[in-house]
This record gives C-alpha cells, sequence and structure tokens, in this order.
C-alpha cells in the first residue's frame, strides 16, 4: 500500500469518526429554544447528507408553519428511518408524557383530542420492526383511521373525448395506500399512459376528468378542491394544501395549449404516428409468430420408436455421442454455439460435423430452436419486410423459410424413443454398441485409429496456439498453417499427444528466448520461428533423434474438446494424453469378418440393387412414388457436398444426382409426361459406373442413386421390391 492510499484512508476514518460524533449529540429543537415545538433527533449512524435531510425536514418558521415543503415521498421514508420527533406541547392523554412521531402526517393526527403516545399505543412507534411494517402497509381502507386523505371522486369533463376520460380514469386509479409512509400504489405507471399524442399525462387527465376531493376546498378560490396531479395528492399526505386545477396558471396554459386548434394538426400527427409505432410493433411480434410456425411446420418433432436406427461412419457417430453426452441440455440437445468446451478441436469443422449427424439420420432438428438458426429468403426480418412494402402495412408478407440452417445454432433430438429422453438413451445405446471396437470390422476399426491421429493433431495444433499466445506472440502465419499441420499430422501417428504438447511447448519456448534476443525483429517472425523449431523436434522424435527422453505433458491447460473425451474415455477407455495411434492399435481387439457366418452381409458394408431390379419395381409400382419425389430426392443428393466432407463418394453422389435431375428436367420438358421423364431418368443412371462407398452402400453410383429412391419408396409404402 503507498503513502498516498494510506493518507486517504486515515483522512476519511478521522471524517467518519467525525460524523459519527456529530451525529450521536445531534438534538435540536424547532422553531428556536425560545419557543420550542418540537425536539428532534436523528440517529447516531445517519450521514451527513441525510442528518441534513432530516432537519431540513422538521424545520419550522417562527408561526409554527413547516420552512420548506417535501420533495418526494422517498424523503418521508427516509427521515423517518433516520430520526424522530418529540411534540414538545402535545401530551398523552393517557399518560402525560410527550408523544414522539416519524413524519409530519402523524404529527397532524395527534392535533385531535384522544392522543397517545407510542407507550400507550400501537398506532405510532419510533422505529417499527420489519414485521411490524409489513403489517401497517397491509392494511385496507376500512382499518384507516379518519384522519387519512379520502380517494379522490372521478367526474368526466363535460364535452371531452372518451379517450381522454378513459386516459384519466386510468391516471387516477389506485391501488392501495399506506397510511404511516404516505406510499400510494397507482394502478398504472404515468410513463405508460405516455405516448398518446396527448402530451404530459397528468396534463391530458386534467383535460378528461376531475379528481375531486369532496371534504376538501381549495386555499385560494375556496371551491371544491380538484386534484393537479399525482404529486398534488401525495402532499396532501405531508400537510401540503395545493391549488386547484382552476388556480393553477401552469395548468390552466397546458390544456389551452392542449385545445389550441393550432396544435390539433400536431397532435394529430403524433397520435397517428403512435398508432402506427403500436402497429409495426403487432406486425413485429406477428412476424416472430409466423417464423416460428413456418419452423414448427418445416421440422415437426417426431417419434420413431418402432424404427431402426441408422448406420453412420464412426466419425459421424462418434460426433452424434459426443454431442449427447456434453450438450449444455439434454431435451433437446442444446445448441453447440454455447458450449463452454468446443465440439472438436478445429472450430472450422464443427458445423459440418453437426449437419453431417442429420443426414445420416441420427439427430434431427428440434423445432423450438431459435429463429436465428434458419436463412430466410428475402424479406429476411420484419424490418425488411417493412421496408419492401413501402411503408403500407397492409402490403406486409409472411416469412419463407429456405432450405438451409446454421447447425451449431439450432438444437437437435433424438427421434428414436416414445419421448425426447427416451430418444436420446435408445441413440446413446445404439452409438456405444457401434462404436465398441470389438463389434467393428477391420476397416471400421481402421477408420477408428485415423479418427484418433485426426483428433491427437488437431489438439496438438490447439496446445501450440495456446503456448504462442501465453508468450505474447501472433498466430501461425497463414502461409506457414499448412507446414504445422503437416508436423502434426505426422507427430499423431508415432506420439502420443502429451509427447507432441512437449515438443511444441519447447519450440514456443525458444521462439519467446529469440525475441527477448532480438526484440526489433517482427513478432511474427518469431511465430514463424517456433514452427521451424517444431518441425525440427518433430523429425527428431519420429525418427529416433532426440539426444534426451520425451516424456509427455500431462496437464496441459488447455481443455480437450468434447470429441477427443468422447473417444479416448468412452470409446477405448484410455488416457488422451499418454495413449498414441500405436498403442491403440496395439489394443484393439481381433475384428468381426465382414461377412458373418451362414453367409449374412455384416451391415457395415451392403450391395444396392440390382439397376434391372429396381426399374422394374418403379414400373409395376407407380401408385408407390410419384415424379416429385424422384426430383426431391435428387435434390437432396445434391446437398451431400455442402461443407466439410471427409467421404470422397459424396461428391460424386451429389453430381452423379444434379446429371440425372437435368435429364428429367429435359425429358420432362420435350414430352410433357413427369413419370416418364422419371423413368427415363432413372434408366440413364446405368451409364453412371463410378464406384461409390457412402452410408454403409457400396456400389456403382447410378445404382446407388436409384436404389435408395426404391428403397425409400418401398419403405414408405410398407413393400418391397421382392415381394412381387
Amino acid at each position: 500500500m503507498g503513502k498516498r492510499e494510506r493518507r486517504r484512508r486515515r483522512e476519511r476514518a478521522r471524517q467518519q469518526a467525525a460524523d459519527r460524533n456529530i451525529a450521536a449529540d445531534l438534538v435540536t429543537v424547532q422553531p428556536s429554544e425560545e419557543d420550542p415545538h418540537l425536539k428532534v433527533i436523528v440517529a447516531a449512524d445517519a450521514s451527513s447528507e441525510v442528518r441534513s435531510m432530516c432537519v431540513a425536514y422538521w424545520a419550522l418558521a417562527p408561526d409554527g408553519a413547516w420552512k420548506h415543503a417535501v420533495p418526494d415521498p422517498s424523503t418521508t421514508a427516509t427521515v423517518s428511518a433516520n430520526s424522530y420527533a418529540v411534540a414538545l406541547r402535545l401530551a398523552c392523554s393517557q399518560c402525560g408524557r410527550p408523544v414522539s412521531v416519524r413524519t409530519r402526517r402523524q404529527l397532524a393526527r395527534l392535533q385531535s383530542p384522544g392522543r397517545r403516545c407510542a407507550s400507550c399505543t400501537s398506532s405510532v412507534v419510533p422505529r417499527p420492526t420489519d414485521g411490524e411494517a409489513t403489517t401497517s402497509i397491509e392494511r385496507n381502507d376500512e382499518a384507516e383511521p379518519q384522519a387519512l386523505i379520502p380517494r379522490p371522486v372521478i367526474e368526466p369533463v363535460p364535452e371531452a373525448p372518451e379517450e381522454l376520460v378513459t386516459l384519466g380514469r386510468r391516471y387516477w386509479e389506485i391501488v392501495s395506500r399506506d397510511p404511516n409512509s404516505a406510499c400510494v400504489a397507482w394502478r398504472f405507471r404515468a410513463a405508460s399512459l405516455e405516448g398518446h399524442g396527448w402530451g404530459k399525462p397528468h396534463v391530458a387527465a386534467a383535460a378528461g376528468v376531475r379528481a375531486i376531493l369532496p371534504d376538501r376546498s381549495c386555499r385560494r378560490c375556496g371551491g371544491p378542491l380538484t386534484l393537479t396531479s399525482r404529486w398534488a395528492y401525495q402532499q396532501l399526505f405531508e400537510g401540503g394544501d395545493p391549488g386547484c386545477v382552476d388556480c393553477t396558471p401552469r395548468m390552466q396554459d397546458a390544456l389551452r395549449r392542449l385545445h389550441d386548434p393550432e396544435h390539433v394538426a400536431e397532435r394529430t400527427a403524433l397520435q397517428e404516428q403512435a398508432q402506427r409505432a403500436r402497429t409495426e410493433q403487432d406486425i413485429k411480434r406477428q412476424w416472430s409468430a409466423q417464423q416460428r410456425e413456418a419452423i414448427r411446420e418445416r421440422y415437426p418433432v417426431r417419434h420413431l420408436q418402432e424404427a431402426p436406427i441408422p448406420h453412420a461412419g464412426v466419425r459421424t457417430e462418434l460426433t452424434a455421442l459426443a454431442l449427447l453426452r456434453y450438450a449444455t441440455s439434454a431435451n433437446p440437445l442444446g445448441p453447440v454455439d454455447l458450449w463452454e468446451a468446443p465440439l472438436l478441436p478445429e472450430p472450422q469443422l464443427v458445423a459440418g460435423a453437426v449437419a453431417e449427424t442429420v443426414r445420416a439420420g441420427l439427430l434431427a432438428v428440434h423445432p423450438d430452436s431459435v429463429t436465428g438458426a434458419f436463412t430466410w429468403e428475402e424479406p429476411r426480418t420484419a424490418e425488411e419486410a417493412l421496408a419492401r412494402a413501402g411503408g403500407d402495412l397492409d402490403a406486409v408478407g409472411q416469412p419463407e423459410l429456405s432450405d438451409r440452417y446454421y447447425p451449431t445454432r439450432a438444437a437437435h433430438y433424438s427421434p428414436y424413443g416414445s419421448s425426447l429422453g427416451t430418444g436420446a438413451a435408445a441413440l446413446d445405446a445404439h452409438l456405444i454398441d457401434r462404436l465398441n471396437p470389438a463389434r467393428m470390422t477391420l476397416e471400421r476399426q481402421h477408420e477408428l485409429l485415423g479418427v484418433l491421429v485426426e483428433l491427437i493433431a488437431r489438439e496438438a495444433m490447439r496446445y501450440f496456439d495456446y503456448q504462442l499466445q501465453v508468450r505474447h506472440l501472433p498466430a501461425v502465419p497463414d502461409t506457414h498453417f499448412v507446414r504445422l499441420r503437416d508436423a502434426t499430422e505426422r507427430a499423431a501417428e508415432a506420439l502420443s499427444l502429451g509427447e507432441i504438447n512437449n515438443l511444441a511447448w519447447r519450440a514456443a519456448v525458444r521462439a519467446a528466448d529469440a525475441a527477448q534476443i532480438y526484440p526489433g525483429a517482427p513478432r511474427a517472425n518469431m511465430s514463424t520461428h517456433a514452427v521451424n523449431r517444431f518441425e525440427a523436434y518433430v523429425q527428431d522424435a519420429v525418427g529416433g533423434g532426440l539426444d534426451y527422453p520425451l516424456k509427455p505433458y500431462t496437464n496441459s491447460n488447455v481443455e480437450l474438446s468434447a470429441a477427443t473425451r468422447t473417444l479416448f474415455y468412452t470409446v477405448l477407455d484410455k488416457n488422451p494424453v499418454t495413449t498414441s495411434r500405436a498403442d491403440a492399435e496395439r489394443e484393439m481387439p481381433p475384428a468381426v469378418p465382414s461377412v458373418a457366418p451362414g453367409g449374412d452381409t455384416s451391415p457395415d458394408t451392403v450391395q444396392p440393387l440390382p439397376l434391372d431390379t429396381s426399374l422394374a419395381w418403379l414400373r409395376r409400382h407407380p401408385e408407390d412414388w410419384t415424379p416429385e419425389g424422384f426430383i426431391a430426392y435428387l435434390q437432396g443428393l445434391q446437398n451431400l457436398d455442402d461443407g466439410p466432407e471427409t467421404n470422397t463418394s459424396a461428391p460424386v453422389l451429389a453430381e452423379a444426382a444434379m446429371s440425372l435431375a437435368t435429364v428429367w428436367r429435359d425429358l420432362s420438358g420435350a414430352t410433357g409426361d413427369a413419370r416418364a421423364a422419371a423413368l427415363g431418368a432413372a434408366s440413364a443412371a446405368r451409364l453412371m459406373t463410378t464406384p461409390v462407398t457412402y452410408d454403409l452402400v457400396s456400389g456403382y453410383c447410378g445404382q446407388w442413386i436409384i436404389d435408395g429412391f426404391v428403397t425409400e419408396s418401398e419403405a414408405r409404402r410398407g413393400r418391397k421390391p421382392g415381394d412381387d
């Protein structure tokens, strides 16, 4: 702590001590010692500002009137909590002792005969407890004393517009009144009554109604007291004596301006503007409701508890299992964008990986996803729709949902159960069984090891970036990013993640040392130097050229991604930091054969139907499929190559589907027969002979496409191509 701070603390301590001493001795007599009426006692712990407020509140003029008006009800509450006054000239009718009060209103009530002090009654206490304060606030009007100011009587102004009369009644509507704190609870906030084009709410209320106190007279004209505002009503509780509406010049000026014909056009414009603003808000709310309805119509919640769960590749199934295990919410699975830890080590691949789980049929989009998770046709927002309508509110259309969405913003669920919870449990059990290495074929085991190497490499790159960041070095330049990626992938084939992190740490330390030695060198060059050192270290470690034992770093301070944790902890039951590819392969159980005993084909790969069989089924069962369904199926296949895709067959199938869709359009335009055009396009698929393997089906791409359409059609109708 510095000298200046110590000096400031001593000064504050002396000031606080002085405040306490002053407060403890603060006892004043009002209006003077020669003519005492009130003895004011301020609490010892009150601040200087509160003490000044209390003294001003209780100050009396020589004639016995209050010196200052109370600015607002909060002042009364503060004063009553920190001070009280003893009425020296008002004795208790029961015990004869002076009476103590906490507010001016309490003092006014004690002017009547039969007054009693706090010891003789429970109506006035020097400092009420919390329970007592609560009890007094909850009193109703029947239990209030007669001295309480009555509720105003509301009378409409003759020939006033109905809108002003309604506004005035709402302005003066009272919920409850507290007799002890002089607080009035109003039904509507004054601010909520603004914006109707009539100006300030108390002026508009006075133009529509009169709030009359029957037993009160105006101190100026002697007529009935008509209140000018809510504040004037609350002043009566504090002993104030406000004037009526007719005797208040400012109110009369405001009312004349309100009725002035020159201001009618301006007021009408304000009212139209307010009405338009309300209408625009209604349109925006309606637009949001229509967006929600469009999402629910496109993505309804389905419970396919009897349907078999489809199979997918190892990478897709691992992603789905990580989504189930690490989602922020379970029913449905929360958006990935809201996760604290990443789903995958490389953020650029997350959206494509989540979308692949949906394309594979493992997960589905939940309709309760935020509207921002979907793309919309123009106009995309209510503001754009209003602008396109040129200000014509009746010409605003409805939102149209497009075919694309943002996978990381949407919520997902598993449809394979009677509810969201049972569906997630069923899919979890299915994925655990599918990802069990003991139940994998040799091909799937190799794919699993490939995913392991990829995750180790990407996690090592994250750690390398982290080491540069903590040493205040910039990220690796784009021109050297490929070198870093190749080095981590080469290292991941032979080393564990902890061992690669050891090399990354050493490289970052050497780069930071170089930055200290050469302070004038560009910082980006130091990051490039770190990549150079890392490449050299990897080469020595993989080739056995290190002259020191390479120990894995077990604490990297970088949280692993959900997919990495799922692979090592759930699937392999191994330490993700110390397990290498060789360790995982060495302990891999024997693979199951691709063809099980008895000749049954393994579910890992199946052969599609012969193309002639599929074409014959389409001709014999025209009632089971439609040309529109055929072209929609082809359009769905064209989206297979959207985003990052590791399966090389996906772009082949997408291009083939696009070619068949072109053939269908040409034939349909030439013949005018959509069904015949669909059969012709299906026959043209025999020319597409590129081998593909996708979604566990291996065959020629044309054969694969037509077999997929037939399979979907017969599944919807309950038929099989071999039934007839």
